[in-house]
This record gives structure tokens, sequence and C-alpha cells, in this order.
């Protein structure tokens, strides 16, 4: 599978382009050359205009630190936004169910104790209970109207 830092790859096509977004910004309206300079003058040497362009449109299968801190500075982003790029690019989701889903968090976060965090579950059972027995009503009752019926 081709990888490549702008987010997307044939397996990815819906990614937003970082690097060309941010190019194009119209804020910005960088060139290559733009971009390179912008990471010299934060310090970053190294990654030249050809290497930023093979960067910028791939295949790229993987990244290295220093690379990705100089691209943030040369993108005007965090380091985690490139990352996260890098990452989505390749395949991994930066959304792990364990980030998204509220109990698999509470089951993992090192900083509750147990009785918290059976308490903190029982709690968020309870809030989905009462969420899905007000959209089961919600729903009966908008059948009945679209129906006709009393």
């Amino acid at each position: 599978m081709g990888l490549s830092l702008d987010g997307m790859s044939a397996d990815n096509p819906g990614r937003k382009q970082l690097i060309t977004d941010r190019m194009d910004h119209p804020d910005n309206r960088w060139s290559l050359t733009d971009v390179v300079h912008r990471m010299q003058s934060a310090g970053y040497r190294g990654i030249g205009k050809s290497r930023l362009g093979q960067v910028r449109n791939g295949p790229v299968e993987s990244i290295k630190r220093d690379v990705i801190f100089a691209l943030a500075a040369g993108l005007g982003v965090t380091p985690l936004t490139v990352a996260n790029a890098a990452l989505e690019s390749m395949g991994i989701s930066t959304r792990p169910a364990e980030v998204t889903d509220s109990a698999a968090t509470i089951t993992i976060d090192p900083t509750l104790s147990e009785p918290n965090r059976r308490q903190l579950l029982a709690m968020l059972r309870e809030m989905r209970r009462i969420a899905e027995e007000y959209n089961e009503r919600t729903r009966h009752a908008s059948l009945k109207i679209s129906c006709g019926c009393r």
C-alpha cells in the first residue's frame, strides 16, 4: 500500500492532505521552499526541498521523530497533528475505542480506585439506559404520529 504523510493512500482516500492543506491555506500560500525555511528558522536542518517533496507525495513507510517535529514547525501545527496524519495514512486509527468509549476509558484509567471505577461505570450504565428509554419513547411517539395512530 502506498503511504504518504498527507494522510492519503489507496485505502484511505478521504483523509485531509495535511501538508498541501497547510501550504495552500489562504493565510499561508507557502511553497516547499517556504516550508523548508520555516523548519530551518525553528532550528531543524537536514530536510531540504526534495525530501519535503518526497514526504508530501509519498510513499512513506515510516517517519522519524525529528521529521515529525521539523514538519510541525514548518507547517505551523503541533507534532501530534503531524504524527496523527502519518499514522492515519498508514491505516492506524488515531481514535481507538479506549479513547472514544467512556466505559473503556474508565476501565483503563490508572488514576481511579476500584470503588470509584465501579461507581462511574454504574452511573454511565444508568445514563445510557435512561437515554435508550427516552429514545425508544420518542421513536414510538413519532411512529404513532406518522401513521396517524392514537
